[in-house]
């Protein structure tokens, strides 16, 4: 009977082992689902409700099929988790719930270009797995959350077009994944600190163009190496461009357009995309100055585009 007894017990728990997953996962689709349909609550169509792309599967009733048909969400293969959110360019308007912190396993989140208002949460810091973050052309206000800083994993910053303003954290400065900063066109204020590329060792796009930054060039700015584009055209910087911007060899694009510097610029050879408006131009070849930017200009020979001029309103 003792035997029988132990025989019965050990069938048993493969079944509720079995059981306890099951549980699991529609435990964890059911939070997903919910994060989301909160989402849904806090969105409003820019035309009408009928309209509403979210309106014809985004339902609780539909909640067991938020992989297989949600518009704009994918999930893992391995725990069929939500890990991306694309509902770019669909016309919504709304603000962006706290419950976003819930889609725990969120690598990609895209709400651009749309009219999203309202602050940026505080519990996009929770979602440890994102790379990627991109809410481009919005209507977002306030500060941007210093907390951001802990994606440590973070490759994509995109925050261009919405009204954000006060100073850039110093914390998004120390994500040493960053790939791509995009801040341009808000109302960013302060300066940028000098050791900026203390950690940005991956960084190919700094783009902080259009806002009101303020005070010198970081001096170390050579020091980011994988450095393809760069702009910081229509701010209030002061004082020289550095020259250690020479040293940055892989720059295919640079823009310090509308800002009144002192531009002095040396071997950055595989430049395609130049703009330097409303500067005080001089070129620097070997350590030889000259008052003929043409000089330099001409040396690069895989310039496609550049613009120069002196009195542009």
């Amino acid at each position: 009977m003792l035997l029988l007894s132990i025989q019965h017990s050990c069938l048993l728990f493969p079944s509720t082992a079995a059981a306890a997953a099951t549980g699991s996962y529609y435990n964890n689709h059911q939070r997903d689902a919910a994060a989301l349909l909160q989402l849904k609550a806090h969105i409003i169509s820019a035309t009408s409700s009928s309209d509403h792309p979210l309106s014809r599967n985004w339902t609780a009733a539909a909640a067991a099929q938020v992989c297989s048909s949600w518009v704009g969400v994918l999930c893992g293969r391995r725990h069929r988790r939500v890990t991306s959110l694309n509902l770019a360019n669909m016309g919504m308007q709304g603000t962006l719930p706290p419950h976003i912190g819930n889609l725990s396993f969120l690598v990609s989140l895209d709400l651009s270009g749309n009219l999203f208002r309202g602050d940026l949460p505080m519990e996009l810091s929770k979602l440890w797995r994102l790379k990627i973050i991109n809410l481009s052309d919005n209507q977002f206000g306030g500060s941007i959350p210093p907390s951001l800083g802990d994606l440590r994993g973070l490759k994509v910053l995109d925050l261009e077009g919405n009204r954000l303003s006060g100073g850039i954290p110093t914390a998004i400065f120390n994500i040493s994944s960053l790939e791509r900063l995009i801040l341009a066109s808000n109302s960013l204020s302060g300066s940028l600190p000098d050791d900026i590329c203390n950690q940005f060792r991956k960084i190919e796009v700094l783009n902080v163009s259009l806002n009101d930054l303020g005070g010198r060039i970081p001096s170390l700015l050579g020091r980011c190496g994988n450095l393809q584009n760069l702009s910081f055209g229509g701010n209030w910087f002061t004082g020289p461009i550095p020259k250690s911007i020479g040293n940055l060899t892989a720059l295919k694009a640079l823009s310090f357009a509308f800002t009144n510097l002192t531009v002095t610029i040396g071997n950055c050879s595989v430049l395609r995309e130049l703009y330097l408006d409303n500067n005080n131009l001089t070129a620097e070849d070997h350590g030889i100055a000259s008052d003929k930017i043409l000089y330099w200009v001409l040396k690069l020979s895989d310039l496609l585009l550049i613009t120069l001029c002196t009195t542009c309103g």
